[in-house]
């Protein structure tokens, strides 16, 4: 029979050696990821993109003193998809009838030259993010938009998504312009 300072001597030798052997493994973890995978690892992340942009504030509105607006921010909207994030089950099956919509509510290009467009940026590694329409879109055609098949999905299943810009607007034109000026 061991006697009690015997028992914690034993089991403070056991934690002690468990845990330095448990140490050297996540040290020799850690010098095999950054030295022997560095480059994988290193690779992988300039894959990934981020873009870095500048977003001006929204400008407020200006009232003459009548209370008639002469100028405001109206937001517009570039529509965006990123064919890499859809499934690949999702994207086959919605594809078509998002070609098919985009074309008829932009009337610039056909269906097949959607659909041809968004499949090989999904091919493609470098290309993130599309840029589809001829032009910007009010908060209504937004609207619209959002219900097409893989917009409907939302930007993390889907892809698709919207890029505000807001655009002045001078209700009396040159007359408000003169009387507030105009900032380019």
């Amino acid at each position: 029979m061991r006697s009690i300072r015997e028992t914690i001597l034993w089991r403070t030798n056991i934690t002690f050696w468990v845990l330095l052997v448990v140490g050297g493994i996540v040290i020799a973890r850690i010098l095999q990821i950054q030295i022997l995978q560095g480059n994988k690892w290193k690779a992988k992340v300039s894959k990934a993109y981020q873009k870095y942009d500048t977003i001006p504030a929204p400008r407020g509105n200006i009232y003459a003193a009548n209370g008639d607006l002469l100028a405001t921010s109206v937001p517009y909207y570039q529509v965006i998809i990123d064919p890499q994030v859809a499934k690949d089950k999702l994207f086959n099956t919605k594809i078509d009838s998002t070609s098919f919509l985009l074309a008829r509510f932009f009337q610039d290009k056909s269906a097949n030259e959607y659909k041809e467009i968004i499949v090989d940026a999904r091919k493609s590694d470098r290309i993130r993010f599309v840029a589809l329409g001829n032009r910007y879109v009010n908060f209504q055609e937004k609207q619209k938009i959002a219900k097409f098949p893989l917009f409907r999905e939302g930007k993390m299943k889907g892809g698709g998504k919207f890029e505000a810009y807001n655009i002045r607007y001078n209700p009396f034109d040159e007359m408000g312009i003169k009387t507030i000026g105009k900032l380019e």
